[in-house]
C-alpha cells in the first residue's frame, strides 16, 4: 500500500482542519464551501474531539490550496498554526524526549502520525552525526507539492521551537520549489537562509543544537508515549482508500443508496476492482451500506420525534417490518425499544424523506 493510500485510511485529529477553515476565514474565503468538497461540515471541525478521514483531510487541503493559490504567504502562514501539541502522543513523544537527539529521532520516526504526505528521515554528517532532516517528497501529489513544502517549512520550524522551548539553531533551509513571490519574507519568518529550487527538501541544523537540553523531558512519559506511536504506526492502514472514498459517499445520501455500480462511476473505478478491494478488508458493498443504515437509524432514534415507519421510509425500506427485522439483527432489540432505552432528546422535523435501494 502505498504512502498516499496509507494516509487516506487514517483517522485524523480536525485539529488541521481547523486550522485550515480559520486561516479561510481570516483570509474574508468562507470556508463551507470547501469543506464540503472534503465531505465535511462546520460541526465536524468545531467539536473538541472531532476526527476526521485521512481521505477527509487531503480534499480539504486541495480546496484550500484552490482558494489560497494567489494569497502570497499565506502557505507559509498556516504552517507556523501547527504547535508541537496538536500533533497528540506524536507531540507528546518528542515533547517527553530525554534528548533532543531522540526527540529529532521521534519527529523523523513517527512523521507518518503527522498530517502530511512528506516523509522525513534524519540528515546525517560523516561523522554519522543528526545534522538535520531529509525531506521525500516521492508521495506528494505535483500540484500539491508548493503547498506541502511551504507549509512543512514553517510547521516543522515550529515544532522544533516548541521541542525545546526556544528557537532551534537553523542553519539553512533548502527548499525543492520554485522561489515564491515573497522569497525575501520566507527567510525572515523562518528565522534562517531558504535556498529555493533545490535538488532536494532539508532543514540544515546549525552545529550549537548539540548543546541544547529538553525543558520536558521525562523517561517514563517517554516511553509510554513512543509506545502509543508505535501502536498507532502499528494500526494504520485498515482500510484500503478505496473503502474510505465509498463511505464517504454513502453518509451522505441518506436514504438513496446507489448501487454499486452507480458508486463505481462516479468515483471513478471499476466494479471488479471495487468488489476485489472490498474483498481483501474482509467486507462488501453491501455490508457497508448496512454499516451506514444502521448508524443513521440509532441517530434518528435517538435525535428525532419520527415514527418508526417514517424512519424506516428515510432509510429506503419498502417496509417497516423489513426495517425493524433489521434493526433488531443489528441492535439486539427492536427500533422502539432502543428508543425508549437511549433517551434521546427528540426533536421535531428533522426527518429525511428519501426513497432508496440497494444492490450490493
Amino acid at each position: 500500500m502505498t504512502k498516499i493510500e496509507r494516509f487516506r485510511g487514517r483517522r485524523l485529529s480536525n485539529g488541521s482542519a481547523r486550522i485550515m477553515v480559520s486561516m479561510l476565514r481570516e483570509a474574508g474565503i468562507r470556508p463551507e464551501t470547501a469543506l464540503a468538497e472534503a465531505g465535511l461540515a462546520l460541526a465536524d471541525i468545531e467539536r473538541a474531539d472531532g476526527i476526521v478521514t485521512g481521505d477527509q483531510e487531503l480534499r480539504l487541503e486541495r480546496a484550500f490550496v484552490e482558494r489560497t493559490r494567489e494569497r502570497p504567504g499565506l502557505w507559509l502562514d498556516v504552517g507556523f498554526r501547527y504547535r508541537l501539541l496538536s500533533y497528540g502522543p506524536f507531540g507528546l513523544a518528542i515533547l517527553s524526549a530525554r534528548t533532543v537527539a531522540r526527540a529529532v529521532e521521534f519527529a523523523a520516526g513517527f512523521h507518518e502520525l503527522a498530517f502530511t504526505l512528506i516523509e522525513y528521515a534524519v540528515a546525517r554528517d560523516g561523522a554519522r552525526e543528526i545534522a538535520g532532516l531529509d525531506a521525500d517528497l516521492s508521495s506528494v501529489p505535483p500540484e500539491m507539492r508548493e503547498f506541502m513544502v511551504a507549509r512543512d517549512l514553517a510547521a516543522v520550524r515550529r515544532l522544533l521551537d516548541d521541542m525545546v522551548g526556544a528557537p532551534f539553531p537553523i542553519q539553512e533551509f533548502r527548499a525543492a520549489i520554485a522561489a515564491p513571490a515573497d522569497a525575501a519574507r520566507c527567510a525572515e519568518a523562518l528565522g534562517a537562509a531558504v535556498c529555493f529550487g533545490a535538488a532536494r527538501t532539508q532543514f540544515l541544523f546549525a552545529p550549537s543544537w548539540k548543546r541544547l537540553e529538553m525543558p520536558y523531558g521525562n523517561p517514563l512519559l517517554e516511553e509510554t508515549h513512543e509506545r502509543q506511536c508505535r501502536e498507532l504506526l502499528a494500526g494504520i492502514a485498515v482500510r484500503s482508500s478505496e473503502v474510505e472514498r465509498v463511505l464517504d459517499v454513502l453518509v451522505r445520501c441518506r436514504g438513496h443508496w446507489p448501487t454499486i455500480d452507480e458508486i463505481c462511476a462516479k468515483l471513478g473505478v471499476s466494479t471488479r476492482t471495487l468488489r476485489r478491494r472490498l474483498d481483501e478488508r474482509g467486507t462488501s458493498y453491501s455490508s457497508l451500506v448496512e454499516d451506514v443504515r444502521r448508524k443513521q437509524a440509532e441517530e434518528l432514534l435517538r435525535q428525532t420525534a419520527l415514527s418508526v415507519e417514517q424512519i424506516a421510509d428515510s432509510l429506503g425500506y419498502a417496509e417497516t417490518a423489513s426495517f425493524t427485522h433489521a434493526f433488531k439483527r443489528w441492535t439486539g432489540r427492536p427500533p422502539s425499544r432502543f428508543r425508549r432505552v437511549a433517551g434521546g432528546s427528540p426533536q421535531r422535523g428533522h426527518g429525511f424523506p428519501l426513497t432508496g435501494r440497494i444492490d450490493g
